[in-house]
């Protein structure tokens, strides 16, 4: 569903803008477990952007529908990705990961030069945060896929040093993430940690001086003085 508004103040619903498998979108997705909706117009096209699961495996892939309205009709993409090869999207995810695990919380950012580059979150024994470039809306370069964010690690080189407040619920959980670029130049990530239906389910962020860099997350600050 979504909201629209021309003043914040008065609002008006928009019903099933999207439905996977329904009589005007039958697919290979199931109906009712869409995570983390994200919108952005690129050209003519709105492509939203979640994850889902498909009925065959019950695996949780990343995926995009494509419509010429932020309130749809949206309909599953079919043609040639960026490489020539043939996607439809009724059939198959347009992002599997070539790492396994159920992935959720995608998140699309484009850089100054139009670079543009896809976020998300893989789960196996836990959730961490990843990222690669993307050749066009519909297509990702897999190559440049790295990992950036562990839940707990100071960085994706050591877990030497541990970041307490990340791991109250284990080391185990990293999601959402949402990248900006400051004015002064460095990329800010900012994502969840602790599982939300723990009580130290939090927001933290980390910066880089590059999208696919290396993040480096702030240091906790200073007991008050006795």
């Amino acid at each position: 569903d979504c909201y629209s508004t021309t003043d914040f103040i008065n609002y008006e619903k928009h019903l099933d803008i999207f439905r996977p498998n329904s009589a005007n979108n039958p697919s290979e997705w199931e109906g009712n477990v869409l995570f983390a909706p994200e919108m952005y117009k690129f050209g003519d096209y709105y492509y939203l952007y979640y994850s889902n699961v498909m009925r065959g495996n019950n695996q949780r892939y990343l995926h995009a529908v494509r419509g010429t309205s932020p309130i749809g009709p949206f309909e599953q993409i079919v043609g040639e990705n960026g490489y020539g090869e043939h996607v439809d999207g009724s059939k198959s995810p347009l992002f599997p990961t070539p790492n396994g695990g159920n992935v959720l919380d995608m998140t699309v950012f484009v850089d100054d030069d139009e670079q543009m580059y896809m976020f998300y979150v893989i789960s196996t024994s836990t959730q961490h945060i990843e990222g690669c470039k993307m050749l066009d809306p519909i297509t990702v370069d897999w190559s440049t896929n790295k990992s950036l964010i562990v839940p707990g690690e100071l960085n994706t080189k050591t877990d030497a040093d541990t970041l307490f407040w990340e791991a109250y619920n284990g080391y185990n959980i990293a999601e959402g993430p949402y990248l900006l670029k400051s004015p002064n130049g460095l990329y800010y990530m900012t994502y969840s940690v602790n599982d939300y239906q723990n009580r130290y389910y939090s927001i933290c962020y980390a910066f880089s001086d590059e999208p696919l860099g290396d993040y480096a997350t702030p240091p906790p600050p200073p007991p008050p003085a006795p």
